[in-house]
Parts: structure tokens; sequence; C-alpha cells
């Protein structure tokens, strides 16, 4: 049997077990995105500053065909928060990530002291003792069955890259289809809430100021002069299958576009229309129709 050899892997040919959910679950908007590796080291204080203030506790190196994506959770020690950032990557920024990657480690294990030593050398660049596809090395192969596990064919995982990157890459869709169910109900579900709790309470403001009105009504009535004609704008949002106020009293439509673009800011996957109130309602802007068989968070739907 010829003894294999096994060259130094790459950071993005390790898949860590389980994985971590992205952001914060008690607060929002803790999840990070940067165009580079580059900009994320200038840019915050992550890489420059102190490893035991901002401990990172866990990464991930995706790769997808020529994208790479590196994830890294922190936790911020000093306020008791984690987050989470999402950065696009090269395989040129390897030596850069690995040294920052180190320096973390080495504050971990500086953490978990005595049980974990100060310093180890895991993950070297020298040559490792050559193991099969099982796992376990190949002295422990004996005319290619594993005496440990069993396999029954000795193959080196450089031999198997092709076949072991297409499971990979099956695997981490699948994982990135269920992580993005798992984000999107609840972020639909936190959207409802806020527009319904804003709805609510222009609700009340408009019962205020419609026993307001009936009041002043009522005390001149006697001169039977004529109301004068008001134009307000408003803003509504589509629910399920209705369109729902959740602006009022917007008086120039300036004013309206302005108040629609914040509360897109805040709700990126609503849809929105203005509408102009005066003796008739009329529509005057109004966010296009979603394509059929898509999803209102602009997600595909599954087969």
């Amino acid at each position: 049997m010829t003894q294999p050899t096994t060259a130094a892997r790459h950071l993005w040919d390790y898949d860590h077990p389980y994985y971590c959910a992205e952001g914060n679950y008690f607060k929002a908007g803790q999840h990070g995105r940067w165009d580079s590796w580059q900009q994320f080291a200038e840019e915050t204080v992550f890489v420059t500053g102190d490893r035991d203030m901002n401990l990172l506790f866990r990464w991930d190196w995706q790769r997808s065909g020529n994208r790479h994506t590196l994830l890294l959770f922190f936790v911020i020690q000093r306020k008791g928060f984690n987050c989470s950032q999402e950065i696009a990557v090269t395989e040129a920024d390897e030596p850069a990530v690995r040294q920052f990657l180190v320096e973390c480690a080495q504050a971990m294990r500086e953490t978990w002291e005595p049980l974990l030593p100060a310093t180890t050398n895991h993950d070297t660049d020298t040559a490792a003792e050559p193991v099969c596809i099982c796992g376990h090395p190949s002295e422990r192969h004996f005319e290619d069955v594993c005496q440990t596990c069993g396999c029954g064919d000795y193959l080196e995982p450089r031999d198997a890259a092709e076949v072991i990157d297409r499971w990979r890459q099956a695997a981490l869709k699948a994982r990135a289809e269920l992580e993005s169910e798992r984000e999107v109900s609840p972020r639909l579900l936190a959207q409802r809430q806020e527009m319904a709790e804003e709805r609510y309470a222009w609700q009340q403001r408009g019962d205020r100021a419609e026993a307001e009105l009936r009041r002043v009504a009522d005390e001149t009535a006697a001169t039977e002069t004529p109301w004068p004609t008001v134009t307000d704008f408003s803003i509504e949002a589509w629910e399920t299958d209705m369109w729902v106020g959740v602006t009022y009293k917007r008086q120039t439509l300036d004013e309206a576009r302005e108040r629609r673009d914040s509360f897109r800011r805040r709700f990126p996957d609503a849809r929105l229309r203005i509408v102009r109130w005066d003796e008739t309602s009329t529509v005057v802007e109004a966010d296009p129709e979603p394509a059929a068989g898509a999803r209102q968070d602009e997600a595909q739907p599954h087969a």
C-alpha cells in the first residue's frame, strides 16, 4: 500500500460542528456585513482592538464556487452580549485571517486555562501524518481495511477532494436554506408586530382627533359654516390580503415620501403606497406588486 502524503489544509477546508445563528436573539442589528477583509480590519476594532474585550468564540470560512465568506462570532465581554460579522474574503486574505484567528485562539486558550494549555500547535503548515478519508492514519489500515472503524477502502482526502467538496457544498446549501427559514419567520413576525403596534398608536391618535372634531363641530354647528377642504397624505402597507394604514396626517407629498422612506428603512421587505385624502382617497404612489410566485420577503418559494 502506498504511503499517502497530506498537504497543509486551508481555512475553508474545515467544517466545524453544529452552527451559530447570526446576530443577537435579543437585539436586532447585531450582524455586520463587510465587502472585504481590508474594510473590516480598517473600519472596526475587532482586528486592532483587545482580544479579551471582543472575544472570538467561533469562526466559519464558507466557500461556494469562487465565492468565499468568513463568519466571525464575538462576545463583547464588558457588555455581556454577542454579535456576528459577515465578511466577503478571497483566498489571498487567508494569511492575514489566519494570523488574526491564531491570536484569537490564544486568547480563548488563556481563558480556558488550565483545562486547555496556554499554547498549542494546531493546524501548522508542516506535513501531517497521512490519514484515510475515514479520519484514521494509514498505519491503522491493513490491506485497505481500517483496523479501527472497519473502513474497507483506504482513500486519501486529496484523492476524494471532488466528492468531498460536492457533498460539503450540498450540506452547506441545505444548512443555509434551513437558517434562512429560521431567520425569515421571526423577522416577519417582528415586523408585523411592530406594524400592528404603530397602527394601533395611530388609531388611538385618530380616535382622539375624531372626538375633538366632533366636539368642535357640535359647538359650531349653528353657524353652518362649511368645512374647508383638507388634503392629507397617508402611508399604507400591504399585509396578507389588504392595505393597512400605518402613518396618517402628512400635509404634503414630500412629507409622505420622507415618512415612507423612513418606514422602508425599518421594514425593507414591506410593500408600501402613498394615498391622498380629501373628499375621496387617491393612490399617489405605490410599490409594484410582487412577481407571480415570489414571496413578500423577496426569497424564492420552495418546491
